[in-house]
């Protein structure tokens, strides 16, 4: 049963507008103002899909975004300044132009699709108003099955238009402009591409509002002319937000504020939408918000003053701020103001040293992300070692016991990388020496091995002349963390003199002394095991 004064829907769904043929040189249109109920209505999406091998693509329309469309309705329910763009639709039909006397179009009909018809509202030469009728009963057929009327631009602004409820005491609340273009019917490949080029048109060629520009427009108004707390709390909790947390940071000194960079309004509503869309809670309670504004404000000052000597490229991150909310939000509300504030410290300066590892702390949101994370792997592949150059003594036949030695050293230094491998930490060998052939300048050669490599290994065992003036060239070219030397004594051979220890002076170095090669694996692995960690964390 109906509900008393509540109005029985008509047959027809009707809206009217003035007709213009040519517009813009090419375009048959009505355009004017519907209720966005009845443009939900009689409207509907037409979703692009994704074409299989060989074929052409179908809709144009892209996925709803719950929240946007949400976020839509609340706007329209709730704001005080109401305004949306026009709602652009396509009627797609069989139409024939209605001329005057002189064959100037004056009209257009559409009257051969049951159910849907376009036509002028008046018989009169002067009067170009036209209305678009819509069966009810039909709406199903020529709408969900048909689509003869889609949306082009305006799908989230009718989404859920149609849970809007019409008020009697303001029944102009919803009414929007709309333009309906007049195409061929249904399956028409020219018109089909022609919606999707409007759709492209009209979403790929505005230029974006700067989002300060607009922050600092409304935010700095006077308040006998913006919207009460409540209003603009019900109309945009983020915004309402942003609000609170400006007039708090315009209070604090200008160190911090300068903290906030050139986009000071930008920063601080990026955090405002963080929070409302980690904590709904926020967005039910203006007196929530209110509270949270205030403890995050007096908290970050705090914060700032731990962190900012520790991590201070971090503090000036376009998203720091943002970060910092978060931090905020995730510590226990019911501790104290110094337990939160050692809290957020604690997750921050963790963040800022997990982030500042590989530069990531230096990313900038009005940069191409793609290049700064190209950047940041370039930097990170360059730094990590991968290679390790060995200088060696290559004893021949005639050192006996000594080439016996060497042999063995070099199996456990191959049996030390590859121990290292099981633990994830890649590292090749580069030993020059053991290459065999054609004559090549060895010098040249081993030098730029030892400037591309990462690592360093000097086994100083025989003392020869050539691993000598290797880690000479070595100790120009890398820092002394990269450089690990290794000494066994050697005996008398034919070749070779007899040493006992390293001719030089190696305490300050990485250098450890084997008397058997069996000591290698424990002795190396810490070196490489650390020279690999400290690259990871940066410290290298």
């Amino acid at each position: 049963m109906m509900e008393p004064n509540v109005p029985r829907p008509t047959k027809n769904v009707v809206i009217e507008g003035q007709f213009a043929s040519g517009v813009l040189g090419t375009f048959r249109s009505v355009r004017g103002f519907a209720t966005l109920q009845e443009l939900a209505l009689i409207s509907t999406p037409y979703p692009m899909t994704t074409p299989l091998a060989g074929t052409a693509v179908q809709g144009h329309q892209r996925a709803i975004d719950p929240d946007h469309a949400n976020a839509i309705k609340r706007y329209l329910q709730n704001g005080q300044l109401r305004f949306i763009p026009e709602v652009i639709l396509s009627v797609r039909a069989n139409f024939r132009d209605e001329l005057d006397d002189q064959q100037r179009i004056i009209g257009i009909v559409s009257d051969d699709t049951p159910g849907l018809t376009v036509k002028r509202r008046f018989k009169s030469k002067n009067i170009a108003t036209h209305q678009i009728i819509v069966d009810r009963e039909r709406l199903p057929v020529l709408i969900e099955q048909e689509k003869r009327i889609r949306r082009i631009d305006g799908n989230h602004r009718l989404h859920l238009a149609r849970e809007l409820q019409a008020e009697a005491t303001s029944p102009t609340k919803y009414l929007a402009p709309f333009c309906a273009i007049l195409l061929a019917p249904p399956g028409d490949p020219n018109d089909d591409y022609v919606e999707s080029m409007l759709f492209h048109t009209i979403n790929s060629t505005a230029l974006p509002l700067d989002s300060e520009h607009a922050l600092q427009l409304v935010l700095g108004q006077q308040a006998g002319y913006r919207p009460t707390a409540d209003e603009e709390f019900a109309s945009s909790a983020p915004l309402h937000l942003t609000r609170l947390l400006k007039a708090r940071m315009d209070a604090m000194p200008d160190a911090q504020q300068e903290r906030l960079g050139p986009t000071p309004a930008t920063v601080l509503h990026a955090a405002a939408q963080a929070m409302t869309a980690s904590d709904p809670a926020l967005t039910q309670s203006r007196q929530a918000m209110e509270s949270f504004a205030s403890g995050f404000s007096g908290g970050l000052t705090d914060v700032l003053a731990h962190l900012i000597a520790v991590h201070p490229g971090f503090c000036k991150a376009d998203f720091f701020l943002e970060l910092a909310a978060l931090a905020w939000k995730d510590t226990r509300t019911d501790a104290g103001h110094d337990e939160r504030v050692a809290q957020a410290v604690q997750t921050l300066d963790a963040m800022g040293r997990w982030l500042g590892r590989d530069g990531l702390d230096k990313v900038q949101t009005k940069r191409s992300l793609a290049q700064q994370l190209f950047e940041v792997f370039r930097a990170v592949r360059n730094r990590i070692p991968k290679r390790v150059f060995l200088s060696r003594w290559y004893p021949a036949d005639a050192d006996g016991e000594e080439l016996r030695k060497a042999k063995l050293r070099k199996q456990m230094i191959d049996r030390t990388l590859e121990d290292l491998r099981g633990e994830g930490i890649e590292l090749a060998l580069d030993d020059p020496g053991t290459q065999t052939g054609g004559t090549f300048p060895i010098h040249r050669k081993l030098y730029e091995a030892i400037a591309n490599n990462d690592i360093i290994l000097l086994d100083l065992s025989g003392v020869r002349p050539n691993v000598l003036i290797e880690a000479g060239y070595a100790l120009e070219r890398h820092k002394r963390n990269r450089l690990l030397f290794l000494f066994q004594p050697t005996q008398a051979t034919q070749n070779n003199l007899a040493f006992a220890a390293p001719p030089f002076d190696l305490t300050t170095f990485r250098y450890e002394p084997v008397a058997d090669a069996a000591e290698i694996p424990d002795k190396l692995k810490p070196h490489l095991r650390a020279i690999w960690q400290e690259a990871m964390t940066g410290n290298a």
